[in-house]
């Protein structure tokens, strides 16, 4: 049988959400592979238009990403960016705005394409 996309993106939530478990209960709350974890979730909450649930897992991310790599680090202009589609969507112009400069800064420090 064939999946629909909506029960396809149901598997990849769970899976996404065990996988974070799984990373979290090994490597604590406060590592590079969690944040991309919490990126992952953040995408699918954000492909669903779902953008509250997606921007708190973009924060969380971009907060361990900012205290474990450097602050012109692809992965933190990535989180950035994806805060302000985000920021946009929800019509906060202004902060949309505050997270694109940032992630245009940091993402040209290191010849990164948005």
């Amino acid at each position: 049988a064939v999946l629909s996309a909506t029960d396809d993106l149901d598997r990849a939530m769970a899976f996404s959400a065990e996988a974070l478990r799984i990373k979290t209960g090994r490597l604590g709350s406060d590592n590079v592979e969690i944040a991309r974890a919490l990126v992952n979730m953040g995408q699918l909450y954000l492909d669903q238009k779902l953008y509250i649930s997606a921007e708190k897992y973009f924060q969380r991310g971009l907060e361990i990403f900012q205290g474990r790599m450097e602050s012109d680090h692809p992965d933190t202009a990535m989180c950035m960016h994806k805060l302000g589609v985000i920021r946009e969507a929800l019509l906060d112009d202004e902060g949309a705005l505050d997270y694109y400069l940032q992630s245009s800064n940091s993402a040209s420090e290191n010849n990164v394409t948005m």
